[in-house]
């Protein structure tokens, strides 16, 4: 498939592969899972305080069980 017009436009919309670089991801703690972070990567640093969580897949996460009623 050639990269024409119809596919430059779909890619513009596509997420990027990788959100927030390791050496500035901060993650939320998953509920009732000790020791995971709510995006599911390795959190390297993880806080409490939703306030300072700087991991954008964490704070995807919240936000669509947020929308769905999970949380």
């Amino acid at each position: 498939m050639s990269a024409g017009p119809i596919k430059q436009s779909r890619d513009a919309w596509k997420p990027q592969p990788k959100s927030t670089p390791d050496a500035h991801r901060v993650c939320a703690p998953m509920p009732r899972r000790a020791g995971l972070s709510y995006c599911g990567r390795n959190g390297r640093r993880v806080v409490s305080d939703w306030a300072q969580v700087k991991c954008a897949d964490c704070l995807a996460a919240r936000a669509a069980d947020v929308a769905a009623g999970a949380e």
